[in-house]
């Protein structure tokens, strides 16, 4: 299910270099999906069959720059090395030390994200701009705890804006 609707590798036509990195929530668990390729169509060096990979993580909390952070650094080490069972050590390293020394692959440092940056992204002089008037009507539901249905041909606009 969650390869065929969001990691992009199935998608015919379209690059998923495009946004190589999306994200949603279903009930009170946060998909992160990274999708990284091999240039120009080739394989990677350690996975000679494998010319896309896309990577899952499901977490609790909302905080994108840190869960691309280690999507992208579980990514290289997979695509470098070809183990599996070296993404599962450094998933574990971020988790129980808060983190990961990957040598040549790089680093991630659990201290670096400040989950209050997340939220700060998205400006509201931005959101007011897009939507106009009906921003009265969204700030209303939302303080009168509604539900939201935002649609939008853009994801990358669509991700902006959920924020």
């Amino acid at each position: 299910m969650i390869l065929d609707r969001s990691s992009g590798l199935n998608v015919d036509g379209k690059d998923p270099q495009e946004l190589p990195f999306q994200w949603s929530k279903y009930q009170t668990t946060w998909l992160h999906i990274y999708t990284a390729n091999s240039p120009a169509g080739q394989t990677f060096g350690a996975l000679p069959r494998v010319s896309s990979v896309a990577l899952v993580l499901m977490t609790k909390t909302f905080n994108p720059e840190k869960w691309f952070a280690l999507c992208k650094l579980l990514s290289a080490v997979y695509t470098g090395t070809g183990s599996p069972v070296k993404v599962l050590e450094c998933y574990l390293s971020a988790f129980m030390k808060g983190k990961v020394d990957a040598a040549e692959y790089g680093s991630f440092v659990d201290s670096e994200f400040d989950v209050r940056r997340a939220y700060l992204v998205t400006s509201v002089k931005d959101i007011t701009n897009l939507f106009g008037i009906e921003t009265i009507i969204l700030w209303s539901a939302l303080l009168m705890k509604k539900r939201i249905v935002v649609y939008c041909d853009n994801l990358q606009l669509l991700l902006k804006v959920i924020r």
